[in-house]
């Protein structure tokens, strides 16, 4: 009896390690940095300490560059795998 208990819990013990460690790492999501446009020739700053996201680059358009493009970003409350 008390081997079937050691064993369950010998198996059962890394399982429940991964699963803490895995719903950590997504609540930690950090995606700073900077990002290529996907429609245009340009890369945006994502700041999350600031919560915004910024042209850092636009090859069209100097003027753009600094130019804040999203404000008050905010994680989502219901995160779907």
């Amino acid at each position: 009896m008390q081997r079937k208990f050691m064993l369950k819990l010998l198996v059962l013990s890394p399982i429940l390690a991964v699963s803490i460690f895995a719903a950590d790492s997504k609540a930690d999501c950090d995606i700073s940095g900077i990002w290529n446009h996907s429609t245009k020739p340009a890369k945006l700053i994502v700041d999350l300490s600031k919560a915004e996201i910024l042209v850092y680059s636009h090859e069209n358009n100097d003027k753009a560059i600094g130019l804040v493009v999203l404000k008050a970003i905010k994680p989502a409350s219901n995160l779907s795998s």
